[in-house]
């Protein structure tokens, strides 16, 4: 299990399905989930239904300050 605390500031549409990607940083080369092989189209895909991004949805009714947390599709693997 991994737990990661993004801080995210803006103004984002409510009530709206929103898709997100990932920068990853190794010394000079970024990665994103596409590139990490973790896009729609293999069997590691953590989005769902063949989205080309993980996504979220945020209420109208959700406070300025929310907690959002996600179970992707689990692989085994080995």
């Amino acid at each position: 299990m991994f737990i990661h605390l993004l801080q995210v500031h803006g103004q984002f549409p409510t009530d709206t399905l929103l898709g997100y990607d990932l920068l990853f940083r190794n010394g000079k080369r970024i990665y994103n989930l596409a590139t990490l092989g973790l896009n729609p189209k293999n069997e590691y895909s953590i989005p769902y239904d063949g989205l080309p991004y993980s996504t979220f949805f945020i209420p109208a009714s959700a406070t300025p300050t929310f907690l959002y947390a996600s179970c992707r599709n689990f692989i085994e693997r080995g």
